[in-house]
């Protein structure tokens, strides 16, 4: 009985921290598209914070580095990028940062 409790609350609480994992990147990725830099790079590192094992998080991660090339920051970009590569090596993002860093590193060559 007691296992079967457990399992009822889990999947019944499942769907609203699903939900309101998936509202959180949602509003940090509209902050994004609305041209909000760093209101979006600072909502997506809370994600990241609150939702480290999140499949979205090396996403979040991905738009920050975005945010700080917007923002003409690529120091930061890179130190961003490199993170989703050590953190997230297995993420649907780790690629396309490690792309994303060698073209940062022929654009910076003079």
């Amino acid at each position: 009985m007691l296992i079967e409790l457990s399992a009822f609350l889990i999947f019944s609480l499942s769907p609203a921290k699903d939900k309101l994992e998936r509202d959180q990147y949602h509003s940090a990725l509209q902050a994004f598209r609305e041209d909000r830099w760093d209101d979006g790079i600072l909502l997506m590192e809370n994600f990241v914070k609150t939702y480290s094992r999140s499949d979205l998080a090396d996403n979040a991660i991905y738009w920050m580095a975005q945010g700080y090339l917007q923002k003409n920051e690529p120091g930061l970009a890179r130190a961003e990028l490199e993170r989703i590569i050590k953190v997230y090596p297995k993420g649907d993002r780790a690629k396309r940062a490690l792309a994303r860093l060698q073209i940062l590193e022929k654009d910076s060559k003079p």
